[in-house]
């Protein structure tokens, strides 16, 4: 008798388990915004959140910050060549620096570890796949720990006064890209 109330036990909370990761898994979505859209504009820009600066690396090992880009928006892409939604989404990015190129700025940030992601494989899959958007590279994570990412791919909108306009986690759509960019308008 001990044991069939046991497993009848186990099976609720089995049950119950399952039911609240659906649930969980279900509410969130491949749009899931990580950051509230920053308030219309306003006399007082005290609702604006500064985006943190930091310094990535040209492939070359010139050093530039989020900060150089203050007057142009900003597109921050995190990614790397192992992250299959991360190359999924590329051709997304590289039609918009095709369309937006000249008014947005992108920085593709390569999160490069050293071991598994190195500045010299990610620039062959750029080269190899003909993507022409500048990228960057991460090498010291300090992007990374700023913006505490944890999953890849992870996109940033900052407007053209540093200010996070949005944050999206997971792979953008084609319509996601497209509602960040116009925040950035």
């Amino acid at each position: 008798m001990n044991s069939k109330i046991r497993i009848v036990i186990l099976s609720v909370a089995l049950v119950a388990i399952i039911a609240a990761a659906s649930f969980a898994y279900s509410s969130m979505s491949e749009d899931t915004a990580m950051a509230t859209p920053a308030p219309e504009a306003s006399a007082e820009p005290t609702n604006a959140v500064k985006a943190p600066d930091f310094t990535v690396y040209t492939e070359s090992g010139t050093a530039v910050r989020l900060s150089d880009f203050i007057g142009t928006p900003v597109v921050v892409n995190f990614w790397a060549t192992w992250c299959g939604y991360c190359t999924e989404e590329m051709p997304l990015f590289q039609d918009a620096w095709d369309s937006e190129g000249g008014e947005v700025a992108f920085i593709m940030l390569n999160c490069t570890y050293g071991q598994t992601e190195t500045v010299e494989g990610a620039a062959k899959y750029i080269r190899d796949a003909g993507y022409t958007f500048p990228v960057y590279y991460d090498t010291k994570q300090e992007a990374q720990y700023l913006y505490g990412i944890r999953s890849l791919p992870t996109t940033l909108f900052v407007d053209a006064e540093g200010n996070l306009a949005d944050a999206r986690i997971g792979m953008l759509t084609e319509d996601a890209l497209q509602k960040g960019l116009e925040l950035l308008k």
